[in-house]
């Protein structure tokens, strides 16, 4: 009787954004898009939670930071160019959003 060899799983590479600075992986959940937050946060929250505001305040946030910046983002004033930003927010345990950082090279 032979007996079979147990497959091992199959690894996966992890994308840049699943690893952190440490090329560890991260924990599951610390890393979600506009619409898996907000799936989230119906799910676990319902009602209680105005996701439209935290919505609203990022958007707020959003275009602060560009319009305190935005004379220094194309200073050649170069036509038909654009560039793509990663923002990184935070929500604590009230549900503020505090913005972490902004990448320029997502």
């Amino acid at each position: 009787v032979q007996k079979k060899k147990k497959k091992k799983p199959r690894e996966r590479e992890l994308e840049e954004d699943e690893i952190d600075e440490d090329d560890e992986p991260q924990e599951e959940g610390n890393n979600l898009s506009m619409s898996e937050l907000s799936a989230f946060i119906a799910q676990e929250y319902g009602p209680a939670v105005d996701h439209e505001a935290i919505m609203a305040r990022i958007r707020e946030i959003v275009v602060t930071v560009m319009q305190a910046v935005w004379r220094k983002l194309n200073p050649q004033r170069e036509r038909n160019t654009f560039e793509v930003f990663g923002w990184d927010f935070l929500l604590d345990e009230q549900f503020n959003v505090w913005l972490i950082e902004v990448n320029s090279n997502p």
